[in-house]
């Protein structure tokens, strides 16, 4: 214990807190490395009953670009960078628009609203066996405005994009593939964003130091299940945990 004390002091956490979020970052890895989302919702809706959320959505801006570094080599030619401009263009402008309810409004109405309408949707895609949606420019603005306000709100844009993915007929491989594109530069920017707000500071630096380790050993191990996963179980497990996540949004907002 004594030689962790300096490192349970940079982070500002317990010993079993940050046991806990490790095991955490892990599991939510996993989740990312084989969805090519998730990782942000699940820590956030997890630890936020003993972190307050303004400290976990900018920490998981941050990993969401480490993880998504580790991803990016492996499926850059499956990304649809077409797809990723028109997202990022209503994107970037949304992004602020959720930091800043995230900082005026007080934090558990809003989540509630999110995890409400994530819940809905999901489950009107689940029984919604042919996808609805064109994929043309008109769609990816509005996957870019749910994305970004989502992101900069609850730091869970993968999960608004996903929902607007999985309205399509694009492949399961070039969603994952995309979506881990998107990630990166919505990353960068809600990161960039935060830190403009003050948002940012050297606990937080410090926690994802700590956490790196164990998000990137996640990643490898649900990278690795997703190439020996076959694509049409993707929608029905992306979209079962889209329902879990919201689930426990909604009981953490109730707490």
């Amino acid at each position: 214990m004594h030689m962790l004390e300096p490192v349970l002091l940079a982070v500002r956490l317990s010993l079993p807190e940050a046991g806990l979020m490790a095991l955490l970052m892990f599991l939510s890895g996993i989740v990312r490395g084989f969805t090519g989302f998730g990782s942000s919702a699940l820590v956030v809706t997890s630890m936020g009953l003993i972190t307050p959320a303004r400290e976990l959505v900018p920490m998981m801006n941050l990993l969401e670009i480490l993880a998504s570094l580790h991803l990016l080599p492996r499926v850059w030619r499956q990304i649809d960078w077409s797809v990723i401009g028109w997202i990022v263009l209503l994107g970037f402008l949304t992004v602020p628009l959720g930091q800043w309810v995230l900082l005026l409004l007080p934090v558990a109405p809003m989540r509630l609203l999110v995890s409400v309408l994530v819940l809905s949707a999901a489950l009107l895609l689940w029984r919604q066996r042919e996808p609805w949606m064109a994929p043309n420019a008109r769609t990816w603005m509005a996957t870019g405005a749910v994305a970004g306000l989502m992101n900069g709100l609850a730091a869970v844009g993968g999960m608004g994009a996903m929902l607007m993915f999985l309205g399509t007929r694009i492949p399961a491989l070039q969603i994952r593939a995309t979506l881990i594109g998107l990630l990166f530069i919505m990353g960068i920017y809600a990161g960039s964003v935060a830190l403009a707000n003050g948002l940012m500071n050297s606990v937080i630096a410090a926690r994802v130091g700590l956490m790196i380790g164990p998000l990137v050993l996640g990643v490898m191990l649900g990278s690795h299940c997703f190439t020996r996963s076959q694509p049409a179980s993707f929608r029905h497990l992306t979209l079962l945990l889209m329902i879990i996540l919201a689930l426990c949004g909604i009981v953490h907002s109730l707490l």
